[in-house]
């Protein structure tokens, strides 16, 4: 990162209640403190099965345990999918071949966000 946009985030940490406040109208709490992170995201995912329907990508992925965060794992895909197919309707399924019962999150419902509905079937 450059000397420039080092100092201009120092700036913005130092404005950034007034920012919130003042600009984006965000009720700030007494409490409020800056985060510092940088978000790295090194990985190699390969999904089981990807493919283009006309104008529709379909995606598929095979589950044979509960993964308790296999809705924010199909997010990524869908993100992932998106960067490369924009233009096209994406639909996403989650196949669970397990023995146990699938109790995995099915939807991922956020204020903000979307709701991208993840099919288990």
């Amino acid at each position: 990162m450059g000397k420039k946009d080092i100092i201009s985030k120092e700036i913005l940490k130092n404005i950034a209640r007034d920012i919130s406040k003042h600009i984006l109208h965000i009720d700030i709490k007494e409490d409020m403190e800056i985060i510092n992170q940088e978000f790295t995201r090194v990985e190699s995912r390969e999904s089981d099965l990807l493919f283009r329907n006309g104008d529709e990508i379909v995606h598929i992925e095979i589950q044979n345990d509960n993964h308790k965060q296999m809705h924010l794992r199909m997010l990524r895909y869908y993100s992932d999918i998106l960067f490369l197919y924009e233009k096209y309707k994406v639909s996403q399924y989650l196949v669970y071949i397990g023995k146990s019962k699938c109790n995995m999150k099915d939807k991922i419902k956020r204020e903000g966000l979307l709701e991208i509905p993840c099919q288990l079937r």
